[in-house]
């Protein structure tokens, strides 16, 4: 809140009004400590007025002027400039300062009365400039903060007032011209200070000045335009008054009721300004960017308990103070919101008005103060301690119609005790919240109290559209009928729903924020569902922006689906954190489609700034594996069985060793199977802050050059065994080379001793102690791509691409401990290094490695032994298992995940058919950490079933990856259904490629990952992919798709097998006997030429061609006759993948020959 100090403007009226606050309330205090002195002055004892009203008559004398005169100041504040208005009521602030100079000089009463009263019309005129002036100097998001510091200033000139008064008058011993020279310097101060505020210009100039007290109150109370938040806050803010007013001369009696002298009076007021200002300071804190109206009944509560606890010990100096810093400290959470809602509610040109009315009625408060006191000391004649009962129960009172009668006090103080409890929430943009005008926002829909976090994070009220049967749940139900939520239903008529929007237009069209669900329910799958378009007629009929809000990280509450439970599971983390996330706002014809696009991007956004020691790969293990420590993490076919204890040791062990034969070298290469000792090295090089850099032992030394060249790697970790198993040597030197048998012999057994011991330790502890204190943003391996198009690039991935993708596969296929994932893809695949070892590891799964994935019969033997419950794979690997794995030995297996290449639905259906369990297509590349999307088990929980999985797309995108789908060449984002190249933004995009600044460039634009796939996203949020943009040729300026070429041939070649030689169509692993792929070649006149490399065909070229041209295939898209190729096999990658550069070559060698 300083930082606003550093506003000159904002500086100088802190301070003026500071000093103002000082002399006024130094001031009033030194009459007051005069009425209650134990020896009175004989001036003021022979004065009939000071015998019979004692405190009460100057107490009200100086609230007077605000009654008479407030409305007509709150006027001039609005009519003329608001700095020149302060400076003109510090003038006035020297003149009743000599007043009272001279009454002190004279030993005047009532000159003394006088001049209480002109100094309580001085600062009727300074208040409504002062607290209009604020929003004309500081920004609205800073409008809470600038009044925490106003009202701590305000409660410490008051303080200090208060106890300078007690002071000065035992210093002056009865010499009371030294106070009033003092009160005259002050003034004269302030008003100096007052010259440095900028000037304000009038707000509304020719604003009519009526003299009609009672005319000008009630048009100031028009100004509020019956806003019963801002009228109750209005009326509120008077109550406090009184009680702060009817306290300071309760506790003055106090102080006369326990024999204390004055200054010792003076300082148990003290105690309540210490509180005040202190509760002001919190409040301001706790209130952020926004008005915490959830503040004010804790507020009440607070000072009513307080005053009450006093009642255990009347006479207990130690309670009192205690009690009175904590009546303090309340007043202060009351005090700040209900100041801030009299500011920020009323429109700019009515601010100054409602102001005015508001001080009236605030020294109404202070005046009525007086009369209580009166009323309570002359006529009741109750004791200090019986004051403070019927005060507190006057609090307790004023609560309770607060909560009745104010629905946003009610709702504001759930929720902040929701948020400041159970949930830590984050809000992100919260300026793009309009202070004014109606609104639509859009949000995603992931628990049971999404409206309630929304609320809490949004300063103006939301009617959100709510499921009907919410207002049924307990705590929800009460808490959407006092937001005023409105029910709604998908068993609702059709009129129903209609009238339903049509109130929710209207609603929004008249100045509201409605918000709305755009899913139409609560994910069960952790992915974001498709958007109705209701929100789409809404926004149109009402003619206002669109919102669009993120909810992130809600998954995983106990009130979300995670887990397949609602309520009944322990929580993650208490308090959990949320993150709440404001979209730009866009026009209200803004297709849904669109809004949720830009959802989806806000939490891609917001994740890929997520960094810290706490995001590091090696941190996230260390705290798993201490949690898991008894289960079982590993299980290779060598034999060895880890639990995560085991893991754990084995792993700090390594560290400590390899720090010293690694040194400094930062990239380190590792040549191991998926294994055990795979996993500790991968583990250990994490823990060191090093980067790994699996190679792909299927390459040559020769072709390993490369990439070791371009990585800088100076050191190997490899296997002897592994590799007399391959039938080579080491792709470096041996003397760069590490053994991990020679390693693992050379850990002393003090090291293991050690190690094993640190594992018994905390897990926080040993997080700390393991892992590297760097950023997450830094590399953690670097994966070399496949080269299915070219040359192998190095992919650089950080801890925090790695994490991302991790904690997104773990959420939509719910992977967990009880889990067993199957590991036969390699480290140096990025599904293997980020699924299989790192995603079953975070998971606190077991991992079971298998390093040759061609040996379906012993994976399947594996998968039966070890109780497998996930698989990933490629279709090449899955066609072996499907023909060599029994049914029984598959029986566990409740995911089975395909990628790398096309999943060919006839595999998918014969899968199904076989083992019961639906094969999952899935896609993403080495890019982006790798995985994209994922078909997901369809889920049915609380009665509500959700579709996750569509055959033939490549499923949804995992949660915080966003998606869209550009033109080929005007890269303008297209709607549903529209094919174009696929574009992905997000935590899992790389740093970039190794040394390839400008292949980084060409990939990258906006922080958007072009993937180079042709893809399609249907209304119901899946992605397709259709073709890769290589993929495709230019003809005669025409974009021609190999992929749909292939497709209709390979549709005739296969009728025609099937209706010639059924049996011979498939070989053995289920494979195509025939298989064809389309390519080009360059072409003179057109650009390009297409060319069929097959393995044989059925029919003649001719008749295929003709077969093609029937089923639609345009003319453009028609090969040659000259150019279908015969080859002996399609070439492919390892992966499975086409080979597409070695297809290119063997087309242009053809057709350069013909």
């Amino acid at each position: 809140m300083l930082y606003l100090l550093r506003k000159r403007s904002f500086a100088a009226l802190t301070w003026t009004q500071f000093l103002g606050a000082f002399n006024d309330n130094a001031f009033k205090q030194v009459v007051l400590l005069l009425l209650v002195a134990t020896t009175p002055l004989p001036w003021m004892a022979e004065s009939s007025l000071a015998e019979n009203y004692g405190q009460a008559l100057p107490s009200a004398l100086f609230a007077l002027p605000f009654v008479m005169f407030g409305a007509l100041t709150g006027s001039l504040a609005d009519r003329m400039s608001k700095s020149r208005i302060i400076q003109a009521a510090n003038v006035l602030e020297i003149l009743v300062m000599g007043l009272a100079l001279l009454a002190f000089q004279i030993e005047s009463y009532g000159l003394l009365l006088a001049t209480v009263f002109m100094m309580g019309g001085q600062s009727a005129i300074f208040g409504p400039s002062k607290y209009g002036s604020i929003l004309e100097i500081v920004e609205q998001k800073h409008v809470s903060a600038a009044n925490a510091v106003i009202q701590v200033t305000t409660m410490m000139a008051v303080l200090l007032g208060i106890l300078f008064a007690g002071e000065l008058l035992e210093a002056s011993d009865g010499r009371l011209w030294i106070p009033g020279l003092v009160f005259l310097g002050f003034a004269t101060v302030g008003f100096l200070l007052s010259l440095r505020i900028r000037y304000l210009a009038p707000r509304d100039p020719d604003r009519r000045l009526d003299w009609n007290v009672a005319a000008e109150l009630r048009r100031h109370w028009q100004a509020m335009e019956g806003n019963r938040t801002l009228v109750l806050s209005v009326i509120a803010s008077g109550a406090f008054y009184l009680v702060a007013a009817l306290l300071i001369l309760v506790v003055n009696g106090y102080g006369k009721h326990l024999g204390l002298e004055t200054a010792a009076t003076a300082r148990l007021n003290g105690m309540v300004i210490i509180g005040i200002a202190l509760g002001s300071v919190v409040a301001g804190r706790l209130s952020r960017d926004h008005i915490e109206a959830g503040l004010v009944p804790i507020g009440l509560f607070g000072m009513a308990a307080c005053l009450l606890v006093v009642q255990l010990a009347p006479d207990s100096m130690n309670l009192l103070r205690a009690s009175l810093v904590g009546v303090g400290i309340s007043a202060g959470f009351f005090s700040i919101p209900i100041r801030a809602l009299i500011q920020s509610l009323p429109r700019a040109e009515r601010r100054g008005s409602v102001l005015g009315l508001s001080e009236v009625i605030d020294f109404v408060g202070i005046l009525s103060a007086a009369g209580c006191y009166y009323l309570f000391e002359k006529q009741l004649g109750l004791s200090p301690p019986g004051m403070f009962l019927v005060i507190a129960v006057a609090l307790l009172v004023m609560m309770g119609v607060s909560l009745l009668y104010t629905a946003e006090f009610a709702v504001r103080l759930g929720l902040f005790l929701i948020v400041h409890s159970v949930y830590r929430l984050r809000v992100k943009n919260l300026e793009r919240i309009p202070a004014r005008g109606g609104a639509l926002l859009v949000s995603n829909h992931v628990s049971f109290i999404d409206a309630l976090l929304i609320g809490a994070a949004i300063p103006r009220p939301v009617r959100f559209l709510m499921y009907r049967a919410f207002f049924d749940v307990p705590f929800v139900g009460w808490f959407a009928r006092k937001m005023g939520a409105m029910p709604v239903s998908s068993e609702d008529s059709r009129r129903e729903k209609i009238e339903a929007l049509r109130a929710a237009a209207a609603l929004a069209a008249s100045g509201e924020i409605v918000g709305i669900f755009a899913e139409g329910e609560i994910t069960r799958t952790g992915t974001m569902l498709p958007f109705a378009r209701g929100m789409e007629r809404i926004a149109k009929k009402a003619g206002v922006p669109i919102l669009p809000v993120a909810l992130d990280r809600v998954w995983g509450s106990i009130f979300s689906f995670d887990r397949g439970k609602v309520f009944w599971k322990r929580p993650h983390r208490i308090p959990y954190p949320v993150d709440v996330l404001v979209g730009e706002p866009r026009t209200s014809d803004t297709p849904a489609w669109s809004i949720r696009n830009d959802i989806q991007e806000l939490i891609a956004d917001h994740r890929s700034t997520r960094s810290g020691p706490r995001g590091s790969l090696a941190y996230r293990f260390l705290r798993v594996a201490r949690l898991h420590a008894r289960r079982i993490a590993i299980v290779d076919s060598t034999g060895v069985e880890l639990t995560y204890r085991r893991l754990l040791a084995a792993t700090i062990a390594m560290r400590g060793l390899l720090r010293k034969k690694l040194g400094p070298a930062p990239n380190v290469a590792v040549m191991l199977p998926p294994s055990a000792g795979g996993a500790i090295v991968n583990i250990t090089l994490a823990m060191l802050g090093k980067t790994s850099v699996n190679l792909n032992y299927t390459m040559s030394n020769e072709a390993l050059a490369g990439p070791l060249e371009q990585a800088e790697v100076r050191w190997i970790l490899t296997s002897r065994r592994f590799l007399a198993v391959l039938k080579r040597d080491s792709p470096l030197p041996e003397d760069r080379t590490l053994f991990v048998e020679d390693l693992a012999h050379e850990i002393s057994p003090w090291s293991k001793i050690r190690a094993g011991l640190i594992t018994f330790l905390p897990g926080a502890f040993i997080a700390r102690y393991g892992s590297p204190h760097r950023s997450a943003g830094e590399t953690a391996t670097i994966i070399f791509s496949s080269g299915s198009t070219g040359t192998p690039k190095g992919v650089r991935l950080s801890h925090a691409n790695i994490l991302s993708n991790v904690q997104g596969v773990l959420q939509v296929l719910s992977v967990g401990p009880g889990d067993a994932l199957l590991g036969v893809l390699p480290f140096f695949h990025c599904f293997g290094y980020t699924v299989t070892l790192w995603g079953t590891l975070l998971g606190g799964a077991k991992a079971v490695y298998y390093p040759n994935p061609l040996d379906a019969k012993r994976v399947g033997e594996l998968c039966g032994e070890e109780r497998v419950t996930i698989v990933v794979a490629t279709p090449t690997f899955y066609r072996g298992y499907l023909k060599r794995c029994t049914k029984e030995q598959m029986q566990h297996v409740r995911i089975a995940v395909s990628g790398a290449e096309k999943l060919p639905s006839n595999l998918a259906e014969a899968w199904e058919k076989k083992f019961e369990t639906k094969l999952m297509e899935g896609y993403g590349c080495s890019e982006l950490s790798p995985v994209v999307s994922l078909n997901v088990p369809d889920v049915g929980i609380a009665g509500e079933r959700q579709v996750g999985h569509k055959p033939g797309t490549i499923g949804r995108p995992l949660p915080g990856v966003a998606v869209r789908i550009v033109g080929l060449e005007t890269r303008e984002v297209l709607g549903p259904d529209e094919d174009g190249l696929l574009e992905v933004k997000g935590p899992t995009v790389m740093q970039g490629y190794l040394a390839m600044p400008r292949e980084t460039e060409e990939v990258m634009r906006d922080g958007w990952y072009s993937t180079g796939d042709v893809a399609r996203l249907d209304r119901d949020g899946f992605l397709a992919i259709t073709d890769r943009l290589s993929r495709f040729s230019k003809i005669g300026g025409e974009m021609v798709p190999h992929g749909r070429i292939e497709e209709v041939l390979r549709g005739i070649v296969d009728e025609r097998m099937e209706r010639d030689d059924p049996s011979g169509r498939r070989d053995e692993d289920g494979e195509p006997r025939l298989a064809l792929a389309v390519t080009s070649v360059p072409d003179p006149r057109k650009g390009e030429q297409l060319v069929v490399l097959h393995t044989g065909l059925p029919c003649t070229v001719e008749e295929l061609l003709a077969s093609a041209s029937k089923r639609g295939l345009p003319n453009l898209f028609l090969p040659r006759a000259t150019n279908f190729v015969t080859v002996d096999e399609i070439p492919k990658l390892g992966s499975g993948k086409m080979d597409l550069c070695e297809l290119r070559r063997l087309a242009l060698a053809a057709t350069a020959t013909s």
